[in-house]
C-alpha cells in the first residue's frame, strides 16, 4: 500500500518490547504484523515526496 499509493519504500519498523520495555529497529521485517502506532522508516525518490 505504501509503495503503490504513495511511492514510499518501507525500510524498517520500530518494535516495542512487551510492557513498554526497550524498543528495537527491525530492518526489512518479514512477516511482522504492523499494529497501530508503529513507527516506520521510509525512503522516497526525492525530498519533495
Amino acid at each position: 500500500l505504501c509503495f503503490t499509493k504513495l511511492k514510499l519504500l518501507l525500510l524498517a519498523i520500530e518494535i516495542k518490547g512487551e510492557g513498554g520495555g526497550d524498543s528495537k529497529i527491525s530492518i526489512n521485517p518479514r512477516g511482522a504484523k504492523i499494529v497501530a502506532n508503529t513507527q516506520g522508516f521510509f525512503i522516497a525518490q526525492s525530498a519533495d515526496e
